[in-house]
C-alpha cells in the first residue's frame, strides 16, 4: 500500500532516528493510531517526540489533488527539540520525492502547518499538524496512435535527462534533481473536428508537468522543453504518424501539478477500408462469364 511508502520514508530517516523516541526498536512513527503512554515497548521512559500520520483519500476538483496527508508532531517542554523544528526536517525529506506503486506514483506537497496545545498536563504536551496534498501520477499512454506516447518519447529523445513518469521505469523512491527533473505529460481531453473518406482528424489539449529541485533550474527546462516542441512543431507516434501542434503555450506561473506546458495539437486515425465486393457474376459486352 502507499501508506506504507510514506510511512517507510518517515520511519528510515536519520534526523527523525535521533530526533524521536524509540518503540519497539523503530523511531516513533505511527499510522492513525498512538499506543498507550505505558506500554512497555517505549525505550525511554519519555515518549516524547512523537509522530502519527494519517492519509484521507478525496479528490478535490479545484486543486486538482487525490487526497490530503494529516501529520502530526508531539513534544512537551522537557525536549530538546521543538516541533517546528522537526516539521521542517518532514518537509524537507518530502521536497521532490515521487514514491511509485505499481503503475502509480504520489507525490506529497506541504500545504501548511498549524500549532495545537494539549489539556494542561504534566509535562505540558504541545506540537503542530501538517497538511500535505497528495498528487497521483497514472499512466497515460494508451492505445495507438497516442499523442501521450508521442510528446514523452520527443521529450526523451531531445532531452534524455529529463525522467518521464507513466514511460520511463522509475525506482520506487525518485527525487527530482536539477540534473534530473521528472516530467509528466497528461492528456486533457480529445475530440473530433472532422471525418473525411480516409482519415479521422483528431484534436488533443496535453499538459507538461516539469519539477526539478530548484524553481530556477525547473525554469530552465520548462524553457528547453518549450522551445524544441516549438521549433520541431511535430512528434511522431508509435505508428509512425504525425502529432502536429497547433497551439502551444508556456506558463511559469502554474502550479507545477497543472502543468507550465500546455499543447493542443491534431492528429489523424485512417479510417477501416470497406470491404470488397467479390463479384460471382459479371457480364461484358452482352457475354456472361461467373466466377469460379
Amino acid at each position: 500500500m502507499i501508506e506504507t511508502l510514506f510511512y517507510n520514508v518517515l520511519k528510515e530517516n536519520e534526523i527523525l532516528q535521533k530526533d524521536l523516541a524509540t518503540y519497539n526498536k523503530q523511531p516513533a512513527v505511527f499510522y492513525q493510531i498512538l499506543p498507550h503512554d505505558m506500554v512497555g515497548n517505549w525505550k525511554q521512559s519519555s515518549s516524547f517526540p512523537r509522530m502519527v500520520y494519517n492519509i484521507e483519500w478525496r479528490y478535490h476538483a479545484e486543486r486538482k489533488t487525490d487526497g490530503i496527508m494529516a501529520i502530526d508532531i508531539y513534544c512537551t517542554n522537557e525536549n530538546e527539540k521543538a516541533p517546528e523544528d522537526i516539521a521542517n526536517e518532514v518537509v524537507a525529506m518530502f521536497e521532490g520525492l515521487f514514491l511509485t506503486e505499481k503503475c502509480d506514483t504520489y507525490y506529497a506537497a506541504w500545504d501548511r502547518t498549524d500549532h495545537f496545545e494539549t489539556e494542561e498536563t504534566e509535562p505540558l504536551v504541545f506540537g503542530v499538524r501538517m497538511y500535505f496534498d497528495i498528487y497521483r501520477f497514472s499512466k497515460q499512454e494508451g492505445i495507438s496512435p497516442c499523442p501521450v506516447w508521442g510528446m514523452n518519447q520527443f521529450i526523451k529523445e531531445y532531452q534524455p535527462n529529463c525522467i518521464l513518469l507513466g514511460h520511463d521505469e522509475i525506482k520506487e523512491k525518485l527525487y527530482a534533481t536539477a540534473k534530473n527533473p521528472v516530467v509528466f505529460v497528461k492528456k486533457e481531453s480529445s475530440k473530433n473536428i472532422k471525418t473525411s473518406y480516409a482519415c479521422a482528424w483528431m484534436e488533443s489539449i496535453l499538459h507538461i508537468m516539469v519539477m526539478s529541485c530548484d524553481v530556477e533550474e525547473t525554469k530552465k527546462w520548462i524553457t528547453a522543453i518549450y522551445r524544441d516542441i516549438a521549433i520541431e512543431g511535430e512528434t511522431v507516434m508509435k505508428n509512425g504518424s504525425p502529432f502536429l501542434v497547433m497551439e502551444l503555450q508556456e506558463s511559469m506561473t502554474n502550479a507545477p501539478f497543472m502543468g507550465q506546458i500546455t499543447v493542443t495539437g491534431q492528429y489523424g486515425i485512417m479510417r477501416k477500408e470497406p470491404e470488397k465486393t467479390i463479384l460471382n457474376h459479371a457480364t461484358f459486352e452482352g457475354r456472361s462469364e461467373r466466377n469460379g
